[in-house]
């Protein structure tokens, strides 16, 4: 079956059949009235919670539904959904923390989350996520990026959905160059050379330069000399060391010395990523599921593939696992209420439901094994990088989310041009996860 007809069909047969589904499933996700929190325990007044959160698709309404029927089977509470980008969700937080008004709970991104731990302002979940008779039904990767890594860290989060990277290429493209799929780093750059045409327009690697390029940096680094390449024992960056450096050559010659990538590199985000591969201008990049439909809908089924990240000199493979996660806050009317509603997010239907709507990854091993996601080529790679997968480095560091937003767009332009030497490079990075 083609990946769009999967896409399409199925998404819309799954969420009919799970919102029938979940009223019938919610009595056992959501406590009910008089056996919950202390706002659902009793009374005639309504608690009314908020909760900020964003979608890919703005006229989705796949959260506001869940929502309804959350509240249809659970009278003593209304969840008030809110939808915003995600940037504005993470304004409007700090805004509303510093002004003791936050919300009940909220989506959060990963690079956020240290931040708003070191406030204060987040309720930990241990004790509700412990008394889950399911608990282990959740991918370990999952639950560890909500501690941000750290296994003796509280729960800060709830885990929702999941994205892990792998690397897109052109199946015709590498056809007409007799290449096979690229399986190690040494088949990566040899394919990007003999795929790359300045004349006709054509690269092999969309290069992220501008915000939080530096994942697709890391997952390098790793893949090439493992994560002590990237952190040491302690924490820390240790990008002074050899080993990065080489990295760090190899991922900057892709630009200095191969010259695989556009000449825009140094100033293309996540959209110029996305346009160079619908355009035909290269003919591999690093990403994730969520791009899959948009691809395969301009390009054909046949045209585009997904494959788990090419396995470095160690003979080991190391991609990027991407949280996306539900926050309970402390300041909130009722962290317990609210907790009923971030857990019914992460329940098998509303999971179900949401992944199959919105196109992340389930974090659960019971959602992940549906058929959808299954004969999905794209969930089929994402769920089989899963053992290799794991949280980006440094995203418990406070100077984290300065790193990827504003250091590193700052730098690439002279890295790539060779105005900059890699250590130098390496170095200013540093400073900011120090």
């Amino acid at each position: 079956m083609a990946a769009s007809t999967t896409s399409i069909s199925r998404r819309t047969l799954l969420r009919g059949a799970g919102l029938a589904a979940a009223g019938t499933a919610l009595s056992a996700c959501i406590p009910g009235p008089g056996t919950g929190s202390t706002g659902s325990s009793g009374g005639s007044q309504k608690l009314r919670l908020r909760y900020w959160a964003w979608v890919d698709d703005p006229t989705s309404r796949v959260l506001n539904d869940l929502a309804d029927r959350f509240n249809e089977n659970h009278p003593s509470i209304e969840v008030d959904v809110e939808l915003m980008p995600a940037s504005a969700v993470y304004e409007r937080l700090l805004a509303a923390i510093n002004a003791g008004d936050p919300p009940d709970a909220s989506a959060i991104h990963v690079n956020n989350v240290a931040d708003v731990a070191a406030m204060g302002a987040l309720h930990p979940l241990d004790q509700y996520f412990d008394a889950l008779p399911d608990k282990d039904d959740f991918v370990p990767t999952a639950v560890l990026g909500s501690r941000l890594g750290d296994e003796s860290a509280p729960l800060h989060t709830m885990p929702w959905y999941g994205l892990v990277s792998y690397l897109y290429y052109r199946p015709d493209w590498f056809r007409a160059a007799g290449l096979s799929e690229p399986r190690t780093t040494d088949d990566f750059v040899a394919a990007c050379r003999a795929i790359t045409d300045p004349a006709a327009g054509r690269y092999g690697y969309g290069l992220r330069g501008a915000t939080h390029g530096h994942i697709h940096y890391f997952i390098w680094l790793a893949s090439l000399g493992g994560l002590d390449a990237v952190r040491g024992a302690d924490g820390a960056p240790v990008f002074q060391r050899p080993e990065h450096i080489a990295g760090t050559d190899w991922f900057l010659d892709l630009a200095r010395t191969h010259r695989v990538v556009p000449p825009t590199a140094s100033g293309d985000g996540f959209e110029q990523l996305m346009n160079n591969m619908k355009a035909g201008v290269t003919g591999t990049a690093i990403h994730h599921i969520k791009s899959s439909e948009t691809l395969v809908s301009t390009l054909g089924a046949e045209n585009i593939r997904a494959v788990p990240m090419p396995v470095g000199p160690s003979g080991r493979r190391w991609t990027e696992f991407g949280p996306s996660m539900n926050a309970v806050y402390a300041g909130g009317q009722d962290p317990d209420a609210a907790w009923e509603w971030v857990n019914y997010l992460a329940s098998p239907e509303a999971m179900r439901i949401f992944c199959t709507e919105d196109g992340g990854l389930p974090v659960r091993q019971s959602v992940g094994a549906d058929p959808y996601f299954q004969e999905n080529p794209f969930a089929k790679v994402s769920i089989d990088s899963l053992p290799d997968a794991y949280l980006i480095p440094f995203t418990e560091r406070p100077g984290y989310a300065r790193l990827a937003e504003q250091t590193w767009p700052q730098l690439t332009q002279p890295a790539l041009s060779g105005e900059m030497p890699s250590a130098e490079f390496a170095g200013h990075l540093a400073e900011d996860v120090r």
